[in-house]
Order: structure tokens, then sequence, then C-alpha cells
């Protein structure tokens, strides 16, 4: 205090609370402290904040700006200025000089004015927040300002009482109308635009003049007039090009500085503030808003208003979109130089055949959003197996499985199939779904509910690479075939906010999990892209805080192991067949490659993934009204055929022999929808040993044929639209398509069976 004292101010102690801490704190607005009364206070009253007496006593105002105030388009020079505890700041001034303005509490929205009358806190008082006052610019860095003629003549104006202008409407003497005149047609014109000064503002001057005694003559009353409105134009122009000028001035700021700018492939401009991928900033972002207002404070000393900031934001992107590089930009995973890349938050792994390393300076790969965490950062020496600790799954098979997909995970640019958990409460479904987000893909939102409609799945699928979608109790048609499409990596088209009639294209692949008491899962499509694993109630419940932190000392460990699997199967991904037969062919290769870096054989991979993908087909087949009543129609026969209409005739009697359920929006309700009620299920019935097939022409026939077991092995994951048979009397021949569209044929020959049975 005695330092703010010997600077000339009027200083007073202050509580935690803002209040002065003496009652009679008012006396220091026409006399300063003495040291000793400061040294008094010190001693017994243990204040934890200073207080300056405002106004002319200490030679000071001040504008206080709360958090939140708009300061758009204000002018507000540099001068010392504070940055409260709550958030705030605080802008000094010298005072006006001839009049003393009184304090205005709230003139503007969270603002108010300190003057005559008042105090303000000062650093580096404490604040109930446990943050102290600081300096922002301090009296060694900068002199005091004048007050802004905005501020100037609206905090006047706030001291100018209803009755002073009440009087001032109700005309003048001689002596006071020439000065009075001034003051009123100046407060008219400020509230006007320039278009209505005429019209609006001259009529009104002149229907105040009429009240003066005597009235001006109306020509003097014009010059008046004519002067304050030259005088308000100026100020006007004066402030525009300031403004326009401050736009440029940023711009150029940035441009100079040490920066990158760029777009990505949605055309999109970026930058790299760091000239480098340890942080990448969307132009048209709050982030990047929030940057340039931080350039304009810092540098320049002002705020900066929100139309020079669409002017910078506008600048910047249109060099970065046609002036600058294309850098493709991927979430959390990518594959670049021959490696694949994991995003740690600001660091990156690279993962090669020869190992894993942490890369602090990466190239340009990566956008990330707010709600994703910084993953942790990876350590050796752990084993993948330590995933099993922390998730409630006891078959071995499944066990293989889960490590497989798991570490898939780090490895993009195929279709990932969807675990998806099923079992009791308190069986650990959730628990285990949100251990995989945060060992792929960490984030604020460590589950996610089921979208409400297909733009939130659009929002959802593009800000995460791993989906952890849960606590489900069913699944809309829509969301199924959404989520067959983020599986399989196709675009997305929505209408951009605003917009008539731009689109904005989203393209995404993602992995995930889903979970439920039941199996949620029910349409084919969806199924063969998913691995199912049903849980059980735990008999035993672990304590979450001990479960938690057994996790986070294990989880750098289980990371770094994963890494360790992804670069062997790098290693060994070249040697695995291309041509596998199941459905997910990519996953599969990959599956492969990773067993065998984690100490399994590609085989044992094969068997415990066909074992789940015939779980998924019965799943399937239990889900499907119409696929329940061809078993019971095929159960006694080796074959049928017939029209599509004794067909629903046939199977109409059937399920209502057998209670099956008619109802269903998947049970044809005529005999013309029984083909395409049959399609979504070939695969499915192949699987359990029913061959189907169609013929075209003038009478279209459907065809039901039991096949041996081998043969449905070797077509267990091919989709229903990618199978058509051909049946010999010595042969089948099967025609496949595997993920990514290639064909390839197969003869399978009884001698051949079991051959195909242990290869992919």
């Amino acid at each position: 205090m005695l330092e703010y004292l010997e600077k000339g101010f009027s200083v007073i102690p202050i509580g935690i609370d803002k209040k002065p801490l003496i009652p009679s704190w008012k006396e220091y607005q026409s006399r300063k402290p003495t040291s000793e009364e400061i040294a008094v206070w010190c001693s017994t009253l243990n204040p934890v904040g200073i207080g300056i007496i405002t106004g002319k006593i200490s030679g000071i105002v001040v504008l206080d700006l709360d958090v939140g105030a708009d300061t758009s388009g204000l002018h507000l020079p540099p001068t010392p200025s504070v940055k409260t505890g709550g958030g705030g700041s605080h802008h000094y001034f010298k005072p006006a000089s001839r009049t003393a303005i009184q304090c205005s509490i709230g003139f503007r929205h969270k603002m108010d004015f300190k003057a005559e009358g008042g105090y303000i806190i000062a650093p580096p008082s404490l604040h109930k927040s446990g943050k102290h006052y600081e300096w922002s610019i301090s009296f060694e860095d900068e002199s005091l300002a004048e007050m802004p003629d905005w501020l100037l003549q609206e905090v006047a104006g706030k001291n100018t009482s209803k009755k002073d202008w009440d009087k001032i409407s109700a005309g003048v003497g001689k002596g006071e109308r020439n000065d009075t005149a001034a003051a009123y047609i100046g407060k008219i014109l400020r509230g006007l635009s320039e278009a209505d000064w005429e019209s609006v503002g001259w009529g009104s001057a002149i229907a105040w003049n009429k009240n003066n005694t005597p009235p001006l003559p109306e020509k003097e009353l014009r010059s008046v007039f004519d002067s304050i409105a030259t005088a308000e134009k100026d100020q006007r122009s004066k402030s525009d090009k300031e403004d326009g000028t401050h736009a440029s001035r940023i711009i150029k700021e940035i441009l100079s500085a040490d920066v990158l700018l760029f777009h990505d492939q949605s055309k999109d401009g970026y930058i790299a503030p760091n000239n480098n991928g340890s942080e990448v900033v969307r132009i048209r972002s709050k982030q990047f808003n929030r940057w340039i207002s931080k350039i304009s404070w810092q540098k320049f000393g002002k705020p900066i208003r929100s139309e020079d900031i669409r002017t910078v934001l506008g600048t910047l992107e249109g060099i970065a979109t046609f002036d600058k590089d294309l850098h493709t930009l991927h979430v959390r995973t990518a594959f670049h130089d021959n490696a694949v890349w994991y995003d740690l938050g600001k660091s990156v792994v690279r993962i090669s055949k020869e190992g894993w390393s942490v890369i602090d300076d990466p190239p340009i790969l990566f956008r990330r959003f707010p709600h994703q965490e910084a993953q942790v950062t990876p350590v050796r020496g752990g084993s993948i197996a330590q995933i099993l600790d922390f998730v409630n799954i006891r078959n071995e098979q499944e066990k293989l499985l889960i490590q497989a997909w798991c570490a898939a995970g780090i490895i993009p640019d195929f279709p990932h199939p969807f675990s998806t958990f099923h079992g009791p409460q308190g069986s650990g479904k959730s628990t285990t779904v949100s251990v995989f987000k945060q060992l792929l893909d960490p984030s604020q939102i460590k589950l996610s509910s089921p979208p409400d409609n297909f733009r939130e799945f659009i929002q959802l699928g593009s800000h995460h690479w791993f989906l952890p979608i849960d606590n489900l109790s069913g699944l809309s048609e829509w969301l199924s075939d959404a989520l067959c499409r983020a599986c399989t990596g196709e675009g997305f088209s929505k209408r951009e906010l605003y917009s008539d009639d731009d689109d904005v294209v989203y393209s995404f692949q993602n992995m995930g999990s889903l979970n439920g008491i039941n199996l949620v899962v029910e349409k084919p499509d969806l199924l063969e892209r998913c691995i199912i694993f049903g849980l059980e109630k735990f008999e035993r419940v672990e304590n979450l805080t001990n479960f938690t932190r057994r996790f986070n000392e294990a989880r750098p460990l289980i990371l770094g192991a994963m890494f360790d699997a992804v670069s062997g199967a790098l290693k060994r991904i070249d040697d695995v067949p291309q041509e596998n037969g199941f459905r997910m062919s990519d996953f599969a290769r990959w599956g492969c490659a990773i067993s065998e870096a984690i100490g399994y054989t590609a085989n044992d991979f094969i068997t415990a993934y066909r074992s789940n993908i015939k779980l998924q087909h019965q799943e399937a087949i239990d889900a499907s009204p119409i696929a329940q009543a061809i078993e019971m129609l095929m159960k006694d026969q080796n074959e049928w055929k017939g029209t599509p209409t004794e067909l629903h005739r046939l199977l109409e009697k059937l399920a209502e022999d057998q209670h099956i359920d008619k109802r269903s929006e998947t049970w044809p309700k005529a005999a013309n929808w029984m083909w395409r009620r049959i399609t979504p299920i070939v695969t499915n019935l192949r699987a359990r040993g029913i061959r189907v097939d169609r013929t075209s022409g003038d009478e279209r026939i459907i065809s039901f044929v039991k096949v041996t077991e081998n043969a449905v092995d070797a077509v267990s994951g091919v989709s229903e639209t990618e199978v058509t048979t051909e049946a010999t009397d010595s042969t089948e021949c099967v025609v496949v398509g595997d993920a990514d569209g290639a064909i390839f044929h197969e003869q399978l020959e009884d001698s051949q069976h079991d051959t195909i049975d242990s290869i992919f």
C-alpha cells in the first residue's frame, strides 16, 4: 500500500469481499492516508486487498469490464490495465479536465465506470476465487491515456440528470442557447444513422429551438447543426478507418509470424502456430477467434470488433485455401510415409516395421477437437494380455479376439468390426467399453448415448475415431444403417448451417463398441460387421476407485504393448493372403498378423473369428421370423422350390402352427415382398446349411437346397449381396466378393472341403 501512496494514490484496506475494512473510508476521497495509518491497518486488519480511491484525489478514473462485456467496436487506447481475479479487466485513464464525473455503475451491460465517489481494487490483491489481480500493462510500461471520446460522452451523459435534460428540452434563454444547442444536437445525432440526420435530426433541432426564449435565428441554428454534424462525421470516419486498418494490422502480424497456413481435404483453412503438427487450429473456430482477440489486445492494446474478426477470418481462410498447401487431416490415427501414426495430443507415435517412437515435432497429420483428451505416454515392457485384467471376458477364443481387435484399432484405413457387448446388469458392459475408449481414443466423452438423428450421428462420427455407444435398448433402422456406413467408410453429407444450398461433405471411417442388456444388433448387415461378446455377471464387484487406480497404472504399459503388436503386424502383413473369404477380409488379415505378433498363430485367430461369425449367423436367424420359418420348412426335406405366392402361403401357415411372430416388420405381408425379406438373410441361411436361389424370367422361382457344412464355412462371412451359386453333379462354384470389391472363385469339390477349412 505504501508503494501506491508514493505514486500519489489515495489507498484504503480491502477485505476478501472487496469491501473496505474501515468504516470511514470516504474520508480518503478528500485526503490521502498517512504512512502511519497504513502501518496500523496492515498490522491490525490483515487486509487481503488494496483499494485505490478513484477521481481527482488519485488522478485516475477506471473502466471496469466484467467477463462477457461486449467491447466490439470500442476504441480503448494503450493505458495501464489490470487482469482481475475474476477474469475481467480494469483500464486506467486520466480524469476529465473540466468536469468531475461521478461513478456510473452498469452504464453498459457488464461495464462500470469508477470515478468520483468510488474505488478500484489494485494488484496484487487476492480475489475470492483464489486468484490475484495482475498488471496486464503497468504504469512503468505505459502512461495514463486520455479517456476515449465515446467513454467521456457516455458517462458524462449518464451524469446529466433527467431533470437537467427536461430543463434543456423545455428551452433556454439568451446566453445559453448556442452552447445548449450544440449539446442537444450532438446528443441527437450520436443516436442516429447519418441517413436520418436531415429528416429526424434537423427536424428535432427546429422543434427544440421553438421552446427557447427567444428562439435562435434559423440560420444560426443551422450553422451550429452543420458544425456538430461535421464533427460527428469526422469522428465516425476516424473510427471506421482505425478499425479497418486494425484488421489489416492483425492479418500482417499473423502472416509475419512463424506459423503455417494450409487447407485440408475439405478445403477448410487451418493454421499451425508452431509450424508443425503439434497444434493445428481451424481458422473458423472459437479457438482461433480467441487467439486473434489475444493478439489484438497484447500487440495493439485494443479489443477487436466482430466485423474485424470476420475480415481477418475471411482473408486468412482465402489465403490458406487458394495459396497454401494441402495437408490431409485425420482423427487420432493415420497412415503416412510407410508407417502408422497415432496422435497422443501434441506429440505423436510413429509405428513402423522397425518399432515405434514418440515424435515431439510431428508432420501435420491430425485435427483435434475440444472434447479430446491427451493420451498417456506409452511405456515399453508391457503385455497386451494385460487388457484381460480389465474386461469381463472368460472364453479363450474371445480373449484372443478382443486383444487382436483392440490392437487393430491403432491401424486406420480399413473396416473395423464393432465390438458388441451384452449381458445382465453388473456384468461390466459400460466399464469394458470405457476401457477401450481410453486406450484407443481418450475423450471427455467416456461413453455416448445413441444419437437422436442423422445430423447428430454425423457430428459424432466425424469428431471421434472410436464410437462408444452405451446402454442401448434397441437400434433404429436408420442408426443401424449409419453404423454400417461408418464402418465401411462412406461419405456423408448435410446442408451447411444458415445456407440454402451449400453441402458440407464428411468422410469418416470409425471403429467402436455397442452395449446393452440384450444383443441390440438384429439386422444381418450390421451383425456381420460386429464381433459379439456375451458377458456374465460378476460374482465379486471391485471397488471403482481401486479399478481406476489399477487401470491408470497399467494403461501406459498396455498402450506400449499395442504399439509393439502393430509394429509386429506390419512386419507380417505382406505374408498374409489377400483372399480369405471373410466379409471383413481386411480385419481378418490384420487379425492374423497381430495374433502372430503377440504369440498366437494365424489359425488360432481364424478359428476364433469363425466361431464368432457362426454366433452372428445364429443371432441373425433368431432375430428374423422369416428365417426361422424357412428353417422349419427345410427341417425334414433337402430341397424345395416354388413361386413367391406358393412360398408365402406355405410360410404363413407354418408361422401360425409354430407361433412365429408375423407381426414383425421383417415378415412379408404379401407375396411380392417375399424375396425382399429373404435377401438380407441369404448369407445367414447359407451358414445354417440352406442355399437360397431365385430364377429370373416370366415366372420367378425361389428355391432352397440343403448344402454341406464345410461349404458353409467357406463362405461364412460373405455378404448376401455378394453370393451366387451354381450346382453341378460334382462341384459347387461359389462366387465371392471381398470387402474391397475384388472377385475370386473357389471350386469346392468334396475332396477340397477339409483344405478350405484350414486356410483363410
